[in-house]
């Protein structure tokens, strides 16, 4: 059985994979408006989350395609080692933040409520990695196309945006909500957080990733946005 699962997924190419991933992702942006629940409000402010999710990714897989075309990211890459490696980095980085949290260093309602955060998370895992890598990782790749022969200086703007969009979104978005220490930590555990990401979508692939991230968010917004409420907030 193990062996036919592995057969079976060693099959699929990686537009295949991501595109199962997409549709995965609207599908839960739908039952939670469906079931209208606020996780999008909270977390994005966006009241109605399937237009933006579906226009993200439909631009995000078009982007991806780009840069596959354009190998500046690899084709389906065998073996389990970057798989281990997003998990374990993945699943490893979120504990100091957790120990920021614990010396108050952000506010009650800084994550998606359970249950539906079980949903609205791995959603916004695909939502989140095209748009803070894919995005500007294909737009460099197309102005690099446009401009040939300046490849190489675009892909380093592409690298220094994918590196450098989601900590200033997130420190901007800290800002008076968080005191000035934390989100100055969270700034730089976000570019470490997206060196690693970025690095492991050019070597490994978009799966290894999105798998990176999910991992992240399985610790820091899931179990422990949980956990949180009921160990830091409850007199």
């Amino acid at each position: 059985m193990a062996m036919a699962i592995k057969d079976y997924w060693r099959s699929r190419t990686d537009a295949s994979r991501l595109a199962a991933a997409s549709l995965a992702a609207v599908a839960a942006s739908i039952v939670l408006d469906r079931l209208s629940s606020d996780a999008f409000g909270t977390v994005l402010g966006i009241a109605r989350p399937v237009g933006p999710v579906v226009a993200v990714v439909v631009l995000g897989f078009v982007g991806w395609l780009v840069l596959s075309r354009r190998s500046w990211i690899p084709g389906v890459t065998e073996g389990l080692a970057g798989y281990r490696l997003a998990v374990l980095i993945g699943l490893a980085l979120p504990i100091p933040v957790i120990v920021v949290d614990w010396m108050g260093g952000f506010e009650r309602g800084i994550n998606a409520p359970a249950p539906d955060s079980l949903l609205f998370y791995p959603s916004i895992v695909v939502v989140a990695e095209f748009v803070f890598h894919v995005a500007p990782l294909s737009a460099a790749a197309i102005l690099a196309l446009l401009f040939g022969r300046a490849e190489r200086a675009f892909k380093l703007v592409g690298l220094s945006a994918a590196v450098a969009i989601e900590p200033i979104l997130q420190i901007i978005w800290g800002a008076g909500r968080s005191p000035a220490w934390a989100s100055v930590y969270v700034g730089v555990q976000l570019v470490v957080f997206n060196v690693i990401g970025v690095y492991l979508l050019l070597r490994f692939g978009i799966l290894r990733a999105l798998l990176y991230r999910l991992s992240y968010y399985v610790v820091w917004h899931i179990l422990w946005g949980y956990l949180r409420l009921e160990l830091l907030f409850t007199a």
